[in-house]
């Protein structure tokens, strides 16, 4: 896929409680509902399993080594990463959305990501055929910054005069590696 045509979608911030999750998981919704054709995929960078929680289509879906495009899934999303393959991961949930299953450790990644370009190039390589929306941790680190450096849109929520000053060092991060905002 030209990378010109990725539709990758980061909801970042720097400051907790600002809506991150409420936003990407929603996003996630509406743009299934509204756009039923295109294909959309979620998922979180977080120490939480929220996204999880919302999409599984049975409670214990997230323990579950199903199938999907005729290969066994890795266990989580650090599985995936580590593994080189992201597509592995993914798996059908509620209201139309594909996720990727949360692992209650991402922070175990941040050592090992020597580059905040590695989840851009696992997105590439998935080539995933529609939209992919990234929630992110509360924290301007490796993970974030892998989020970041990956998409084509960044959704910076803001409540107040703390999370502004947060999405103005996002936007700084962005500007210093030269992407669009």
């Amino acid at each position: 896929m030209d990378p010109r045509n990725r539709r990758i979608i980061a909801v970042a911030s720097n400051k907790g409680g600002v809506g991150k999750t409420t936003v990407a998981s929603n996003l996630a919704i509406y743009l299934s509902r509204f756009c039923p054709d295109l294909p959309v995929l979620v998922m979180s960078l977080d120490d939480h399993s929220a996204i999880d929680r919302i999409f599984a289509l049975r409670p214990d879906a997230s323990r579950d080594l199903t199938e999907v495009r005729g290969a066994p899934q890795a266990d989580d999303l650090v599985a995936g990463v580590r593994a080189g393959m992201l597509g592995d991961c993914i798996r059908s949930g509620r209201y139309g959305v594909h996720y990727v299953a949360s692992s209650p450790t991402p922070q175990d990644l941040k050592a090992e990501l020597d580059s905040p370009f590695v989840l851009r190039g696992l997105l590439e390589k998935l080539e995933w055929p529609g939209v992919v929306v990234i929630d992110t941790m509360s924290d301007l680190e490796g993970l974030t910054e892998n989020a970041l450096a990956a998409c084509n849109l960044a959704i910076l929520p803001v409540t107040d005069s703390d999370a502004l000053r947060e999405a103005e060092r996002a936007l700084q991060l962005m500007d210093q590696w030269q992407l669009p905002r």
